[in-house]
């Protein structure tokens, strides 16, 4: 079965109501296997301080990558790819939001900005740490859905061009109905201030990961 049907029947079972199987990554999106890299990803430090801008604008940042130009890493003039890609490989992502981010722009770097498949792998996994915490319904868990949520809006309408390239409208409508399922889920009726409606410094809004596809 086409990958791509799969994926969007997952997500159709999601915005039905109901709970989706877990999806898998595509192996296509992702450097190739190569020593170096995976040394870079073992041996990851922090970055120094993550953000925590909320602000719905382009200044949006949070972790280690989640924001337009955050990090700020250039590829030199004579730079290799690879090499390029290690550096942010090299930074240890804060939480399972900021490791969909750093996956997604190392899958722009190979494939190019706006990207429709790298896109779309950002908003399945995206939902996926949101129903994670939708299943716990702790506090803590609600601020990290409303995260996930937000992030998923500031990438569709503020850092992305209204059509990914190479989707059509149709599954770009489907994806930003997810969007919109995780804002206006009863969930987030839960009286919350307004300055806690976000994770509190040190909360980490961590999911299983899902696998790769062999």
């Amino acid at each position: 079965m086409n990958r791509i049907f799969v994926q969007l029947l997952l997500l159709s079972i999601f915005l039905s109501g109901c709970a989706a199987p877990a999806f898998k990554l595509d192996p296509n999106l992702r450097p190739r296997p190569w020593g170096p890299l995976e040394q870079a990803e073992r041996l990851a430090v922090p970055c120094t301080k993550p953000a925590r801008n909320f602000d719905l604008n382009a200044n949006f940042r949070y972790g280690c990558f989640c924001g337009k130009g955050h990090p700020d890493l250039k590829r030199g003039e004579n730079e290799e790819l690879y090499d390029f890609i290690g550096r942010f490989y090299s930074i240890k992502a804060f939480d399972s939001i900021d490791l969909a981010c750093r996956d997604h722009d190392v899958c722009w770097i190979l494939w190019g900005d706006n990207d429709g498949y790298c896109n779309q792998e950002l908003t399945f996994r995206l939902v996926d740490v949101w129903l994670h915490m939708f299943e716990r319904r702790s506090e803590s868990a609600l601020r990290c859905a409303r995260l996930a949520s937000q992030v998923g809006v500031v990438f569709a309408t503020i850092f992305t061009p209204s059509r990914m390239d190479n989707f059509s409208d149709g599954v770009s409508s489907l994806i930003q109905r997810a969007i919109q399922t995780m804002i206006q889920t009863p969930i987030f009726a839960v009286t919350l201030l307004e300055s806690d409606r976000y994770p509190r410094e040190g909360d980490r809004c961590d999911a299983p990961t899902p696998q790769i596809e062999k």
